[in-house]
């Protein structure tokens, strides 16, 4: 047994002083802080009042006792008014809502239902070190649970995540840790889509073993499309959000900030919502299930918590301090909230480059030739304006540490950067100007063209000598090269063919001068591969 010293409670005081956030991911509808805190020892008790809270105690108690090196005690209808951790029934509570009270002497969890005891738990696990999540002992630590008082229920009833892909590669392991992953967040319900009985994660005897598991964990799973179906097709859910790990248009942010049943017409009558996320080209992988994450944590805020008030910054912090809990479970999570992004806009022959990323809490350094930022480089405040050939560097740091992957631009000024652009078939043609080449996997920087020709006219602003137009096209067949003196009245300079093989073309030795260039690119098959196109250069 371990053996406490003045030491060792100075050590934990000092630990309390430093918990200044209580992370709990979703938020809950109510709670307020306390200066006190909880301090698991061997002498601490958990007293339940029947074999269904002990089972469930047991959970949190094993993953305590593993990283403290003590053993605690499950006692049924145990008096001790301190160093105890109560469960106590309350009939009049709602089927999953519960309170949390901490306090110095005692922690009490108080709800109606095995459903409500659970969620209580999984809101102190969240206020418990994250090495309690380890598998593998992580040496003998204090544990200790930040004071304060919760009530909560949840908003929606439905907290669902579906797994969207006919094969699915997830090992019943896998499966189990994503359920507990799930539960964590409160999220109380899995779909995944099998083609066939061979196309699920194991055959129906297991899947009676997980639906056990599940129980335990008050997650209910379902392998019956037609279910899944009349689920998705409910006119009292809400329509799907897609948490894809890829998708540029479905961010952290954008998840967090969304309201629940703003685009119903009875919102008050909505039941819940489904969170897809989508495997790989061939299968669903226990990477893709990662990589959901922490957005399916923004899911199961707005799941739990509703239309409340918004505050990012406060959930941006929760989460820090929840990652360590992720590492901890070996979660490979998305690292996309730290990504750094850019936007370009064409002004007065200047590029304007904007970086940003959605945490407000990142700072980002650059460099201008090329060189590795550094936290002691250029803080980027404004938009940098672009005149020359540059090589923009950038990295987002959170204090002195690294969080971003670095951000490379190689800006390639010529005589048609910058210069005002035009076209019939889109509205942001400027993208094509603005010093930088895509390649074919970065379609970011692509234009698409919705039709079978897409025309572009430059304005060099001046009578200019002609010599070299370079671009890229993807889905192209032949391109026309055109020069105007006034505008108006354009002749043909060169016509080019194209292939599918390369997506950068050259044309050079024209010879002409001109002050508008016109570019027609003519798609090949509009249906199968559709038209885009990228930097136009004119030397």
């Amino acid at each position: 047994m371990k053996r406490f010293t003045l030491f060792t409670f100075m050590l934990v005081a000092a630990l309390i002083k430093s918990v200044s956030v209580w992370a709990i991911i979703p938020e809950p509808q109510s709670y307020v802080r306390s200066a006190s805190s909880f301090i698991f020892t061997p002498k601490t008790i958990w007293a339940v009042e029947n074999d269904e809270q002990a089972e469930l105690a047991s959970l949190l108690v094993k993953q305590i006792e593993k990283c403290s090196g003590f053993s605690m005690g499950i006692i049924p209808n145990d008096r001790a008014s301190k160093n105890v951790v109560r469960f106590i029934t309350d009939e009049t509570m709602r089927d999953e809502q519960y309170q949390l009270i901490v306090d110095s002497r005692a922690i009490s969890i108080i709800a109606s239902s095995r459903k409500g005891f659970f969620n209580a738990l999984q809101s102190l696990r969240q206020l418990l070190p994250a090495e309690i999540e380890s598998a593998q002992p992580a040496g003998v630590i204090e544990v200790v649970a930040q004071g304060g008082i919760i009530k909560d229920n949840p908003y929606l009833e439905i907290r669902a995540i579906r797994l969207k892909k006919q094969n699915t590669s997830l090992s019943k392991e896998d499966m189990f840790k994503f359920i507990d992953l799930m539960g964590l967040h409160k999220l109380n319900r899995l779909y995944w889509d099998p083609i066939d009985e061979n196309g699920m994660p194991f055959d129906k005897d297991a899947l009676h073993e997980i639906g056990a598991f599940a129980s335990l964990h008050c997650i209910e799973l379902s392998s019956e499309e037609a279910n899944i179906d009349e689920q998705m097709t409910n006119p009292n859910l809400d329509n799907t959000i897609i948490l894809e790990p890829e998708e540029v248009e479905c961010t952290l942010k954008d998840i967090y900030m969304y309201k629940p049943g703003s685009g119903l017409r009875y919102s008050n009558q909505l039941q819940g919502m489904i969170g897809n996320i989508l495997g790989g080209e061939s299968n669903m992988t226990i990477y893709d299930a990662w990589r959901a994450f922490p957005n399916g944590a923004a899911f199961a805020d707005i799941c739990w918590s509703g239309n409340k008030e918004k505050n990012w910054k406060q959930f941006l912090r929760n989460l820090d301090i929840l990652i360590p809990v992720y590492k901890a479970m070996r979660i490979d999570y998305s690292k996309l909230m730290y990504e750094l992004n850019y936007q370009t806009t064409v002004k007065d022959r200047k590029v304007q480059l904007r970086i940003h990323t959605v945490r407000p809490d990142i700072d980002i350094r650059y460099t201008t030739g090329g060189e590795t930022p550094t936290r002691s480089s250029s803080l980027l405040s404004n938009p940098i304006m672009i005149t020359e050939n540059k090589k923009i560097f950038a990295i987002g740091f959170q204090e002195n540490a690294e969080m971003s992957d670095p951000l490379f631009l190689d800006f390639q000024f010529n005589k048609a950067t910058a210069k005002p652009i035009f076209s019939p078939k889109t509205k942001k043609p400027f993208i094509l100007v603005d010093g930088l080449s895509s390649f074919a996997d970065e379609m970011d920087g692509w234009v698409y063209f919705p039709d079978n020709k897409a025309i572009m006219t430059i304005d060099l602003l001046e009578n200019t000598p002609i010599n070299k137009i370079a671009f890229g096209v993807i889905g192209g067949k032949k391109a026309e090269i055109l020069v105007s003196q006034d505008g108006a009245h354009f002749s043909p300079v060169k016509t080019i063919q194209l292939n599918n093989e390369q997506e950068r073309f050259e044309v050079n030795k024209l010879g002409a001068n001109g002050r508008f260039v016109k570019l027609i690119i003519y798609a090949e098959d509009i249906e199968t591969t559709p038209l885009r196109m990228d930097e136009i250069v004119i030397l």
